[in-house]
């Protein structure tokens, strides 16, 4: 009779078992609707959230590219600025030691300032030389000043 009593006590042990598994999943059933409508509402408001962020990151997309606009534009000023200043600090460079000229057709032209220069030459009497070789006379300048020596031989 153990033997019975222990195999219809094992039988209620499997029952009750089974019957706590069909309990859980029963439960599971009767509360589907309840957690498929929660399921739903957080899908609504991570829909939601979404969506607006998705907004936000459009925004900020176009703002980027707004800035990234005028920052080019801003680097192609700075450019033209630095190579206008980079222009004018060779003149101011230049300039320390150079005497600066513009030329007719717009050129800039840097000439040294202790560049040599042709020594001026003294002016001679044109006119006296010629009188003088009009009579056969040596002619010699000295100085800018015309010497006449002798009668040439003729």
């Amino acid at each position: 009779m153990n033997k019975d009593k222990d195999a219809l006590l094992a039988e209620k042990d499997r029952l009750v078992e089974e019957a706590k598994a069909l309990a859980t999943e029963l439960k599971g059933y009767l509360e589907a609707p309840a957690i498929l409508a929660e399921a739903q509402a957080t899908l609504t408001e991570k829909q939601a959230a979404l969506t607006e962020a998705q907004a936000k990151a459009a925004t900020a997309q176009d703002k980027l590219e707004t800035v990234t606009a005028k920052l080019a534009e801003e680097q192609a000023k700075l450019a033209e600025l630095q190579a206008e200043y980079d222009k004018l600090k060779d003149l101011e460079d230049k300039a320390k030691d150079n005497v600066i000229a513009t030329l007719p057709d717009g050129t800039i032209v840097a000439v040294p300032k202790d560049a040599p220069t042709v020594a001026e030459k003294p002016a001679v009497d044109v006119d006296a030389v010629k009188q003088a070789l009009d009579n056969n006379q040596d002619v010699t300048v000295v100085d800018g000043k015309v010497v006449v020596t002798n009668h040439k031989q003729v």
